[in-house]
């Protein structure tokens, strides 16, 4: 997910015109393994010793932990959108998001939910 996020990220920065993202992105490019094989590393993986690591890691925890924020929290579980926003893309716009979900075998919605996480 962070590969996935990264890509977002510096896709979003390559949009907006920053040399830096272009040239790291080719960089990355070049150098990253192929995400099947973190695949089957993990499928090849000792599953009894990932069970026993985890269990000595979470040993003595026996309720949920909250996890710490950055900012008060307004209200409680809010069902509802402050705003709307709509966006329109241009078709180049709309192919560039359809060919960078494409290269990296995930949906448009991933896409754009990545996205709206920013």
């Amino acid at each position: 997910t962070f590969r996935f996020l990264d890509d977002v990220f510096t896709e979003y920065a390559v949009l907006t015109g920053s040399e830096a993202a272009v040239a790291r992105a080719a960089d990355r490019a070049a150098t990253r393994r192929p995400y099947r094989d973190y695949v089957e590393w993990l499928v090849a993986r000792d599953r009894g010793e990932s069970l026993d690591f985890w269990r000595r890691t979470l040993a003595g925890f026996d309720e949920p932990t909250p996890l710490p924020y950055d900012r008060a929290p307004e209200r409680a579980h809010r069902s509802q959108s402050v705003a709307r926003i709509p966006v329109e893309l241009t078709p180049r716009e709309s192919e560039r998001v359809l060919s960078f979900a494409r290269s990296h075998q995930v949906t448009v919605n991933a896409v754009v939910q990545a996205a709206w996480a920013l």
